[in-house]
């Protein structure tokens, strides 16, 4: 037995509806760090991994390559190539996971967040490391917005 998964939902097939739902449920909660992330008194240094800096191209990247399948369905001739499909229902679920993990640190960390020596604030810096990761790697399976991981080397 291979050691592909069987699973309608992990085949690559066309985007469901509810892979379209997380991910405008991820541009929110991107939106929402975004705005979290540039408050000045939180003071965060310019430098890579920059969180706001991160935020705003991943949004933008996702963005890009969601578009040809939002308002499409099978029939309009627009089908993932590869795994796309998959490679995307799985890079979403992440996405959402970590924004909702760094949303959750502002929110439970409240002043602390403000204290560049607090642990919410190492947890931040974390999890700026783990979006500057998920956006290079979506950079290269999607450069210009298209999925080339079918011939990703």
């Amino acid at each position: 037995m291979s050691g592909a998964s069987k699973s309608p939902k992990l085949s690559s097939q066309f985007p469901t509806r509810e892979d379209l739902r997380l991910q405008e449920k991820a541009s929110k909660r991107l939106q929402k760090l975004k705005e979290l992330c540039t408050n000045a008194r939180l003071g965060l240094k310019n430098s890579p991994p920059y969180l706001p800096e991160l935020v705003r191209e991943t949004a933008t990247l996702l963005s890009q390559v969601w578009e040809p399948y939002k308002g499409l369905g099978p029939s309009a001739g627009l089908l993932p190539r590869g795994d796309e499909a998959k490679y995307l229902r799985v890079h979403i679920k992440n996405l959402l996971d970590k924004t909702d993990r760094a949303v959750l640190l502002f929110k439970d960390g409240k002043e602390r967040m403000f204290d560049e020596t607090s642990s919410h604030r190492r947890n931040l810096t974390k999890l700026s490391l783990l979006f500057s990761h998920m956006l290079w790697e979506l950079k290269a399976m999607f450069p210009g917005g298209y999925f080339q991981g079918d011939t990703f080397k």
